[in-house]
């Protein structure tokens, strides 16, 4: 047995007897146990027992399990089976999954199902969900809910498409919401509202905090700032910060961010750097990447004279999907 607390391993040691015996509520109770202490051979094994009686906590437990380790089409039958038999954990998690998987029309039937049940995850989820497939009006009622009751993601949504719609009071008011929740995407888009309507000063507070947190998108306006500003050694110290964090996550990356990673490196001085960036942004449909790609190109790999003052590129809302729970 692993090493760990004596009280634990007693406790194991307890449970396992009783699974053994055939308790199927020990056996729940166990995987449960093996997962705190990190073992996800022994929780899985004694998931799938504490499931073979059906009872639907079990079914979403295992299902939850086998979802984060990356066995997403096998954790949808035991999920399905839960939210079938009223687990809205089940149901909300069966939602979860489809809209990773891409599965968008089975991720709102279960989102709804749970919703109806009541579970405000799923109703935070479902309200995400309407928005990001352009169903605004049917979203916003419920990504209001969803704000008024903390969520940070649909609060950041909300301001976000508030702000698109021109409304920057209200939109402000949400993103001040979603940022102290949390939310260091919501600051740096407060940041970017307050910096375009004349708060300036403002702006340059809430990055810097967010850059101190480590998001990146607050690090690279943070440079911009202060390069314009003169102070090119700070400038740069937050340009590598920005661009560590998103080295470390390059294949989720959007367009706009990678078009930012490669204008970081042009700042840095880092021609090399650029061109695998802007490749990459170009791959993904951003058109100046496009066009430096094709400079370079013409010009046999060497980069042109770089313009001073690139403008900031605005960050979109980095909406958080909800993960699997038990």
């Amino acid at each position: 047995m692993k090493r760990f607390p004596k009280a634990q391993r007693r406790k194991i040691q307890r449970l396992q007897a009783g699974a053994m015996r055939g308790d199927l509520v020990d056996a729940y109770n166990l995987a449960l146990e093996w997962e705190l202490v990190g073992d996800d051979g022994q929780a899985e094994r004694w998931h799938r027992v504490a499931a073979s009686g059906g009872d639907p906590r079990a079914l979403t437990n295992l299902g939850a399990f086998l979802g984060r380790t990356g066995r997403e089409r096998e954790a949808l039958t035991f999920l399905e089976a839960a939210a079938e038999a009223g687990n809205l954990f089940g149901a909300c998690n069966a939602g979860v999954l489809h809209e990773r998987l891409g599965q968008d029309q089975q991720a709102e039937h279960w989102y709804r199902t749970a919703a109806t049940g009541g579970d405000q995850l799923a109703r935070n989820q479902l309200a995400l969900l309407l928005d990001r497939l352009g169903r605004h009006e049917e979203a916003r009622p419920l990504l209001v809910a969803a704000a008024e009751s903390g969520d940070a993601d649909s609060a950041h949504a909300l301001a976000d498409r508030l702000e698109s719609a021109g409304d920057d009071d209200e939109a402000e008011y949400w993103y001040r919401v979603a940022a102290a929740c949390g939310d260091l995407d919501a600051r740096n888009n407060l940041a970017l509202l307050l910096d375009r309507t004349g708060r300036s000063p403002e702006a340059l507070v809430l990055w810097r905090a967010g850059a101190d947190g480590g998001n990146a998108s607050c690090a690279y306006n943070l440079a911009i700032e202060l390069e314009q500003a003169g102070d090119l050694r700070e400038a740069h110290r937050w340009y590598r910060q920005a661009l560590t964090v998103w080295e470390a996550d390059a294949e989720n990356l959007d367009a706009e961010t990678a078009y930012c990673a490669a204008v970081a490196c042009e700042e840095l001085d880092d021609p090399r750097g650029a061109l695998v960036w802007y490749r990459r942004a170009a791959a993904l449909g951003h058109r100046d990447a496009a066009r430096e790609v094709r400079q370079r190109a013409l010009a046999n790999s060497e980069p042109p004279q770089r313009t001073p003052g690139y403008e900031r590129n605005r960050r979109g809302p980095a909406r958080r999907r909800g993960s699997t729970r038990p």
